[in-house]
């Protein structure tokens, strides 16, 4: 023996290359007017030889021929198939290629030509993101690229205008660009974009800062008013032009000239004491802030000032109680406080026929009782109001000591002698200020910035018609009544413009032309949304299983705290896990798919509505694993209908399904002389025959069969024996209509032998 030979010869088998199995699982991915995004896996066989590339082809439904959706051969998993017809149906099939042509894998589901509904989207780019920063009469211009189908409206608007007549605005399927040229201060601020389509809307804000002199400060108004002086008082510019501001410059004028005498230009504050003014006269303000860029434009009081101007006369002076020897009053501020702060009120009374005003009192209320008046006797009682200019305004009322409002009412007069009695009803009316409004004050509704509510009438009108209600606020953690309106008509009001998260009160009061009546007040009330975030959903429950995916189903929440429910948060995680896993839906039923086989899994749902996202309820844990098994093989197949290229396969169903249906069947075939089985059916089949057809005329071939169910293939089914691929060919049988032969008969004369001529026949 030589050392390093065998000496046994081992056989060899050698098996040529065959074409590929078809690809896996292909699928549509994208679908828009005209075109397809299709993508597929590689086949589970690949003939034995490298896949080179892929071939994908389509056909109209309703069309028979297979028409190439591809120039050259695919290398990728991926394809994109264009020039569609938009509304029209195709089906699609991908082939893998080799040294041959393998098998095609056909797109279960046919494709209509349509645009798919995507949510609006937008992305502003680094500096659009910032602070958009522009020097005075230069363009803003801000491109926006922008998606969504179908195209998405786009709405530019700045402080909830239309930007349409200011800037120039071009959109198309993929941009969005505005454009304001030869920009003012005025253009600075917060420009609002708005995306909307049938499947959603987008918003998002450019802010925008131009480099401009600053607006005129806001807010002029005097704070103190002496004899010869004005503090003026103001607020900074609302524009600041994208700087700071250093300074202000102060200017006046009296009423009578026209030009401006400058005060100072290097005023930092935002208030001012003008001083050694003219008394009684009229001046005229003027102030102008200044940044970087220089000094911007001045802001005037509207109306000239006049220096210690007294205030005027108290409002709505009334008499709200009288007794035997007291007189109650009460009134309100003065429209205007002549310039000044009002430091007090002077009450005098007068008695009638007299001319002696007599001083009562000096107090800063706004109400005051008045004693040590005599009974029965008629009362003119004055008020007014005291700045640091004086006094000189009055609001005067008549009051007689002793009338009471309780005095009205029917009176019974009887007269009575000896020839009998005689009676009379007297109705006495007492005309008075009104009584207090008819309570509670309903608060009828209530929001984060306004109230709505609503009273009634006062029982007692004071014998006269009620003119109107006033109403006055206060935050309850104040003691000041802020008026709200003194010309309410209706018994209802609405309170705006409140501040979100404070508690509020309010008062009523009745008027009528003899004064105002007392009040009622309200319970305290929080300016707050009147909703709420949506209870808990009842627990989620996984309604079926299988391998990959899992099914929820799950109770509306029994409460949608005031609100639509606009739909639900699922959130997922391993139960060994802490990560959540997020997944939006409107509906209450939610297939969760891409799950790992074996994995526990733990679901949570949380409604929505437009206030917020409710509380979740967690599911118990649930393994993700398929809950049917294959099914049992089918029967042994056999052939009953033999062709030189076709057989018919038959066979009968599993003994047992696996708890689920059979889908689909799945026929291979092997040649005699081959190793390699062969699928034969392309599509479905449930029938229990097959015709196997393309066969090679004089090839034996054996078949066998899968079931498949929603666990997947089963076991094949015994193979069938060999079947020989000719047509079948039959034994001809007895002739028909058998009949008797009767005696020869001589033909007469010697017949002469000649050739016969015929004409030329061809045989295609």
């Amino acid at each position: 023996m030589i050392q390093g030979k065998s000496d046994q010869n081992v056989p060899a088998f050698f098996v040529s290359p065959g074409p590929p199995g078809p690809p896996s699982t292909p699928e549509v991915d994208n679908i828009s007017r005209n075109a397809v995004t299709i993508s597929w896996k590689r086949p589970v066989q690949d003939g034995g030889s490298d896949i080179r590339g892929y071939c994908v082809e389509r056909k109209e439904r309703r069309g028979m021929r297979w028409v190439r959706a591809c120039k050259r051969t695919v290398p990728d998993l991926r394809f994109k198939v264009q020039g569609l017809n938009e509304g029209t149906e195709y089906e699609f099939r991908v082939t893998a290629e080799n040294k041959g042509v393998g098998e095609p894998a056909e797109v279960e589901k046919v494709t209509e030509l349509v645009d798919q509904e995507t949510l609006p989207d937008f992305e502003l780019d680094a500096e659009l993101r910032r602070t958009l920063v522009v020097r005075v009469r230069a363009s803003i211009r801000m491109f926006v690229p922008i998606r969504g189908r179908p195209v998405p409206e786009v709405t530019w608007t700045k402080d909830d205008t239309n930007l349409k007549t200011r800037a120039h605005i071009d959109t198309t399927e993929s941009y969005t660009l505005l454009v304001v040229p030869d920009c003012t201060r005025y253009d600075a601020g917060k420009y609002n974009l708005c995306l909307e389509n049938v499947a959603g809307k987008k918003t998002g804000f450019v802010n925008v800062k131009v480099l401009d002199t600053p607006g005129p400060p806001v807010n002029v108004q005097p704070r103190e008013i002496t004899k010869n002086s004005i503090t003026l008082q103001w607020e900074i510019p609302i524009i600041d032009g994208g700087s700071k501001i250093h300074r202000y410059v102060i200017e006046k004028r009296a009423a009578t000239k026209k030009a401006y005498t400058v005060l100072t230009t290097k005023w930092q504050k935002c208030s001012y004491k003008f001083t050694d003014l003219e008394e009684g006269a009229y001046y005229y303000f003027r102030i102008s802030a200044e940044n970087d860029l220089g000094v911007g434009e001045p802001a005037e009081s509207p109306e000239p000032i006049r220096v210690s101007q007294a205030p005027t006369a108290p409002e709505n002076l009334y008499v709200t109680d009288v007794t035997a020897d007291s007189a109650s009053l009460a009134w309100a501020k003065p429209l205007h406080d002549g310039g000044s702060l009002i430091t007090g009120y002077v009450i005098e009374a007068q008695k009638k026929d007299t001319e002696q005003w007599v001083h009562m009192g000096t107090i800063k209320a706004l109400d005051y009782t008045v004693t040590d008046l005599i009974e029965g006797a008629e009362y003119t009682f004055r008020i007014m109001a005291v700045n640091a200019s004086g006094r000189k305004h009055t609001s005067t009322v008549i009051a007689k000591a002793g009338d009471r409002r309780t005095d009205e009412g029917q009176y019974s007069m009887t007269g009575k002698n000896m020839l009998g009695t005689v009676t009379e009803t007297i109705t006495v009316l007492v005309h008075d200020i009104p009584g207090p409004p008819t309570g509670p004050i309903k608060l009828e509704e209530v929001s984060c910035d306004y109230v709505l509510m609503s009273w009634e009438a006062p029982e007692s009108d004071g014998g006269v018609p009620i003119n109107n209600y006033i109403v006055e606020m206060r935050e309850t953690t104040g003691t000041s009544w802020m008026e709200l309106a003194a010309t309410v008509i209706r018994t209802t009001f609405k309170a705006a413009r409140l501040n979100t998260g404070t508690q509020y009160q309010f008062r009523v009061k009745a008027q009528n032309r003899y004064g105002i009546g007392p009040c009622i007040i309200s319970e305290p009330v929080l300016a707050a949304y009147p909703f709420d975030v949506p209870g808990q959903p009842g627990i989620p429950v996984v309604t079926s299983f299988n391998k990959d995916a899992m099914t929820l189903s799950w109770n509306e929440p029994s409460s949608d705290g005031g609100s639509v429910i606009l739909g639900y948060h699922v959130d997922r995680k391993e139960k060994n896990s802490i990560l959540w896993q997020r997944v939006n839906l409107q509906a209450n039923r939610l297939k969760v798919t891409k799950l790992l086989k074996g994995n526990e899994y733990i679901f949570r749902v949380m409604a929505v509505n437009k206030y917020g996202v409710g509380e979740p309820l967690e599911s118990e844990a649930v393994i993700c694993a398929n809950p049917y098994v294959p099914s049992d093989p089918p029967t042994q197949p056999e052939v009953t209908s033999i062709t030189k290229d076709s057989m018919v396969v038959c066979w009968e169903r599993p003994e047992h399904d696996g708890g689920s249906r059979i889908n689909t069947y799945i026929i291979e075939r092997r040649d005699k002389t081959g190793l390699r089985w062969v699928k034969c059916n392309k599509r479905t089949v449930t029938d229990l025959r097959f015709k196997a057809s393309g066969l090679t005329p004089d090839h034996e071939y054996e078949f066998r069969v899968f079931a498949e169910n929603n666990a997947g293939l089963s076991q094949p089914s015994p193979s069938s024996p060999f079947y020989k691929a000719v047509d079948t060919i039959f034994q001809p049988g007895p002739p028909g209509n058998p009949r008797g032969v009767g005696e020869p008969a001589a033909v007469p004369g010697t017949p002469k032998a000649e050739d016969r001529l015929l004409p030329p026949e061809i045989e295609l």
